[in-house]
């Protein structure tokens, strides 16, 4: 679900050191290297707060086809919520 490789060429493309987002989102240097080496996937929240770090849409480090084979995941009665809210959305724009 998260682009590890988005994000780091996103931080380059700022100019920013690993550093400058790790003490940023107070977290230790180790698990944001883990985050950029696709070793291990931040929280949704946190996921939030690298994009506006990044100055990016919420959606710039998840990948799509994740979010797809997550809802082929889904019961049939979420599959339904799911596509209720989404049309929702569509409507609403």
């Amino acid at each position: 679900m998260f682009d590890s490789k988005k994000l780091r060429k996103r931080r380059l493309e700022l100019n920013l050191r690993q550093e400058d987002i790790y003490q940023i989102l107070a977290v230790p240097r180790s698990l944001y290297a883990k985050w950029e080496s696709g070793a291990q996937i931040p929280t949704y929240q946190q996921v939030l707060q690298l994009s506006k770090i990044l100055s990016v849409e919420d959606t710039y480090l998840i990948d799509p086809k994740d979010i797809f084979n997550i809802y082929l995941k889904l019961s049939k009665k979420n599959k339904k919520k799911v596509v209720e809210f989404a049309y929702h959305l569509y409507r609403q724009q």
